[in-house]
């Protein structure tokens, strides 16, 4: 991962110079890979770079160049995981889309705020664009979306039925899709954005109220 040993043998056969380089571009696409599988699920660069205690420019320059990176700091971030990150702020694009997503099935944000465990103005700024969630906002946001994510909410009385139907009409108004519109792969990753459009949805049956006990 480093050029340093490369630089303190500056007569070092042309040969054995290009394998060793051959070998530190291979080992920086490998980290560079790791470290996007972490973007992937959310974690923000600066979380990133933080915890494996490098500056986010050297994170940045790991995909395009050579850096003088110690062995153990390259270990370090080769051996980050999600677990490792639970401490920052991730970002809020996932959760943002999964709660929009359950509201255009008729959850509203009070709704989604009970079974999150959390206030509704929490929920509120994240389906306005907050950018930053903590890791266990988002892990309840993933949880709640895989229970709900074909589900409606009950309707058994006037109150639920124009709870229901202001949230629809919300996510009609915002344009915000359905969950089966998400790409699950894709969505976590910061900055992702979903082409598809509000349609109605009758869901395959009727949601818990409390799924994450």
């Amino acid at each position: 991962m480093t050029t340093a040993f490369i630089d303190e043998y500056p007569m070092m056969h042309p040969a054995l110079r290009r394998r060793i380089e051959a070998r530190q571009e291979r080992d920086a696409a490998a980290l560079y890979d790791h470290l996007l599988g972490l973007r992937s699920q959310g974690a923000l660069w600066e979380a990133i770079a933080d915890a494996g205690q490098i500056s986010t420019e050297d994170i940045w320059n790991i995909g395009t160049a050579y850096t003088r990176m110690p062995p153990a700091t390259a270990f370090k971030l080769g051996s980050l995981t999600g677990d490792d990150l639970k401490s920052y702020q991730w970002d809020a694009t996932g959760s943002r889309l999964r709660l929009r997503s359950l509201v255009a099935m008729g959850h509203s944000p009070a709704r989604i705020a009970r079974a999150l465990r959390c206030d509704a103005g929490s929920v509120r700024k994240v389906l306005r664009g907050q950018e930053t969630v903590s890791y266990s906002f988002r892990q309840e946001c993933v949880q709640l979306w895989e229970c709900w994510w074909d589900k409606t909410p009950p309707v058994n009385n006037q109150a639920q039925r124009a709870a229901m139907t202001k949230a629809r009409q919300m996510a009609e108004r915002e344009n915000w899709c359905c969950p089966a519109a998400l790409d699950e792969d894709e969505m976590d990753y910061p900055g992702y954005v979903c082409v598809a459009r509000w349609l109605p949805a009758t869901g395959s049956g009727v949601a818990t109220d409390y799924p994450l006990g």
